[in-house]
């Protein structure tokens, strides 16, 4: 999330906002935002909760899951489906496998103006590659066009904000 300096004038005014949004990612007021007032919106009974009326849900509560910072699929009104129970089981079975982007804390000014292209350069060429239709000669021809193409510019920007957290 940014918050423009043109918008946000003081560091007391910066600490407010991130302070409301802290606020939105406390469980409890997640629970009001997707499911609204127990026993107004929904009943609950063994951790699974059920609308008691529709119209009043959707006309009080759905409006408000614009303000969600998280929210869950897997978090549904009436229980879990076997899809979301076997769901959640892949995630938490693969949680040790996952490997986290080193570059996810980092921005890139070459990948915000051109992030969508050199996205579609290289995945339409890996597509190609796997399906056949380019050989490897093709993949690296592929390649080198997306590295001219600003995709060894996103990669020296985020080696500079690796360095210089690195050394911190």
């Amino acid at each position: 999330m940014m918050f423009p300096k043109s918008s946000v004038k003081t560091e007391a005014e910066l600490k407010e906002i991130l302070g409301f949004f802290d606020k939105l990612s406390d469980q409890t007021i997640r629970d009001l935002l997707v499911y609204g007032i127990e026993g107004v919106h929904h009943t609950k009974e063994n951790n699974v909760r059920k609308i008691t009326n529709q119209d009043l849900y959707n006309a009080e509560v759905n409006p408000l899951n614009q303000l969600m910072v998280f929210l869950s699929v897997f978090d549904p009104m009436d229980g879990d489906t076997p899809v979301v129970a076997k769901a959640k089981k892949m995630i938490s079975d693969n949680a040790p496998l996952a490997v986290v982007s080193a570059v996810n804390p980092f921005t890139s000014d070459t990948q915000t103006e051109k992030g969508e292209q050199l996205t579609k350069m290289i995945n339409d060429a890996r597509t190609k590659y796997i399906m056949g239709e380019i050989d490897e000669a093709g993949w690296n021809k592929a390649v080198e066009e997306w590295t001219k193409g600003g995709g060894n510019k996103v990669i020296e920007e985020y080696n500079a904000q690796y360095a210089l957290v690195k050394n911190e």
